[in-house]
């Protein structure tokens, strides 16, 4: 019984402690078409413990992009926190588009080298797409540093 436990313990902790660089193959997210799926962190007045997300850039032109659409029925809004590494200085873009592919809003989230920007209450209306871009704007020390970023909804 013990060793069942421990392996059910084990396999949990290998499935949860995935890589990040999966995430990070070319040709995965490098285009809006291709922009990966993102679930944003839900928090409330009592429980404001969100997680981020940190990933490198692959090269000077590596691009990333990522998606959060809003099914839930209602507009949300939405806290969006991104992160350069220390060493470099990376793009943040936000651009949201409305069920009929309309931009309604879009803006650039100046960082600087390994700041860090935050853009409050971003409004998602329902079925509307909040898309993510991420892009060298100069040339980090390492490529293998992280950038960070965190869509949070109340």
């Amino acid at each position: 019984m013990r060793f069942i436990k421990f392996t059910i313990a084990l396999v949990l902790v290998c499935i949860f402690s995935t890589s990040q660089g999966a995430f990070a193959a070319i040709g995965i997210g490098d285009t809006k078409a291709t922009a990966i799926p993102y679930t944003p962190c839900s928090y409330s007045a009592n429980n404001y413990a969100c997680y981020s997300t940190a990933l490198p850039l692959n090269s000077e032109t590596d691009v990333d992009w990522f998606q959060w659409t809003n099914r839930t029925g209602i507009t949300k809004p939405t806290d969006i926190w991104v992160t350069s590494p220390n060493g470099a200085w990376y793009g943040f873009t936000y651009q949201v588009i409305n069920k009929y592919g309309d931009l309604i809003d879009f803006a650039y989230l100046n960082t600087q080298v390994g700041g860090t920007a935050f853009a409050p209450q971003v409004s998602v209306p329902a079925d509307a797409t909040l898309f993510l871009q991420v892009y060298v704007i100069n040339k980090p020390i390492d490529f293998s540093s992280l950038y960070s970023f965190s869509f949070n909804i109340p």
